[in-house]
């Protein structure tokens, strides 16, 4: 049987730019998770994947891995603190989100100077308006109301970029690159 042959130059991986919470406050994420699903219904994320992104890349070929790599290692950005402490309802993807009141000037700086490596390289992404937010719930089968919970920190020390791999029935969460705010 004679398979495809994948040409290296057009092979693609998806991937994204994010913060990953220490393993305590993934758990605090999670069990936020898990109060809301019974009343919202949809598909819980799990406690591994719960993340803040910083910009959605979406397919790059294979081959621009590595300048992608030393385009990020270029970023110089200081460290911070962003406490989640509202639970919102996104009707038009159905997801369940926790969003910040208040949001870190150093996290919108990290995302500009972000864009502005991306784009001086010769990437393409989602230039959206950005709005910070951690995905607890997708495919959420009732509207949830919009209120405060118990505030949740996450310490931003390091952010990753991030392959989004298909696997049988779901998604894996590859890091490709970290580095440290300082």
């Amino acid at each position: 049987m004679n398979r495809p042959r994948i040409d290296a130059a057009t092979k693609s991986i998806r991937v994204f730019l994010a913060l990953f919470p220490d393993p305590p406050t993934q758990q605090q994420l999670s069990l936020q998770a898990n109060r809301l699903e019974p009343v919202c219904g949809g598909r819980k994320i799990r406690p591994q994947h719960l993340h803040l992104t910083l910009l959605f890349i979406g397919d790059i070929a294979v081959t621009r891995t590595e300048t992608l790599k030393q385009a990020m290692a270029t970023i110089n950005a200081k460290p911070f603190e962003i406490t989640f402490d509202t639970v919102c309802y996104w009707k038009h993807n159905q997801i369940v989100s926790l969003q910040a009141a208040n949001v870190p000037a150093e996290l919108m700086a990290l995302v500009s100077t972000l864009k502005i490596a991306l784009t001086d390289n010769g990437f393409t992404f989602d230039n959206r308006d950005y709005q910070p937010h951690i995905t607890l719930i997708r495919n959420a089968a009732h509207a949830i109301q919009n209120h405060r919970i118990q505030p949740i920190p996450l310490v931003a020390a390091k952010w990753l970029l991030v392959q989004s791999k298909p696997v049988r029935n779901h998604v894996d969460y590859v890091p490709l690159g970290r580095w440290p705010l300082r």
